[in-house]
């Protein structure tokens, strides 16, 4: 989806699709790296959890 709204981006014939497009690709990068976050505090719980329980 980022790769769609940067290149509605470059496309663009108005604003409208070109800031749009970078919306799209900056959100899209956002939410990669919010997963990414939350994927490894679980990881990290569950090891804190394990070392606390020997």
């Amino acid at each position: 989806m980022a790769f769609i709204g940067l290149l509605a981006a470059s496309r663009a014939a108005d604003s409208a699709f070109y800031y749009g497009g970078w919306l799209l690709a900056i959100g899209c990068i956002g939410t990669i790296f919010m997963m990414v976050t939350k994927h490894y505090n679980r990881m990290d719980e569950q090891i804190a959890r394990q070392r606390e329980q020997e």
